[in-house]
């Protein structure tokens, strides 16, 4: 994922962790699927949330 795609991510969630919802800054941000891979889900952005 490219910086400009975790910023959109990051903006979508109201610049907030998914799990936490602490306030989250980009050079902090990280990616997580909301469904494993390893169980399946897909490596699409639909699936995907800014930790």
């Amino acid at each position: 994922m490219t910086k400009s795609q975790l910023q959109r991510l990051l903006w979508f969630q109201g610049n907030h962790c998914f799990h936490c919802d602490r306030k989250l800054k980009l050079e902090n941000a990280s990616i997580d699927h909301v469904m494993p891979k390893s169980l399946g889900g897909k490596d699409v952005v639909e699936n995907k949330v800014v930790c």
